[in-house]
């Protein structure tokens, strides 16, 4: 997997105007990252996060505070369109050390 083409992937759906779902855990773990860098999430969240087995459990992590955060960043589209990927995402992938180096990437703007 290329990392690039996962950010481009994720970036792209973050300004379509057409619903374009999450499809891989790679695509997930990128989109998780940058929303919990907007979002500035604590370390023990993305502790939480990172040391789940696959991406239905890192999604079950994150969910909360995912819901509770949507309020803050109303009116922002981008955002909006992220935090609906993430809680929308069908992907059931394992974690690996790939996928994991793209929640890094996306957590440091990369």
């Amino acid at each position: 997997m290329v990392k690039e083409i996962v950010k481009t992937a994720v970036e792209t759906k973050m300004t379509c105007r057409s619903v374009s779902p999450i499809i891989s855990g790679g695509e997930y773990c990128y989109a998780c990252g940058l929303m919990m860098r907007i979002l500035g999430a604590g370390q023990e969240l993305i502790q939480s996060a990172v040391s789940q087995p696959d991406v239905p459990s890192m999604q079950a992590a994150v969910k909360p505070f995912l819901e509770s955060e949507r309020e803050r960043i109303q009116g922002e589209a981008r955002y909006e369109r992220l935090i609906n990927l993430l809680l929308q995402s069908k992907a059931d992938d394992k974690l690996t050390e790939e996928t994991l180096e793209l929640f890094d990437m996306g957590l440091k703007g990369n």
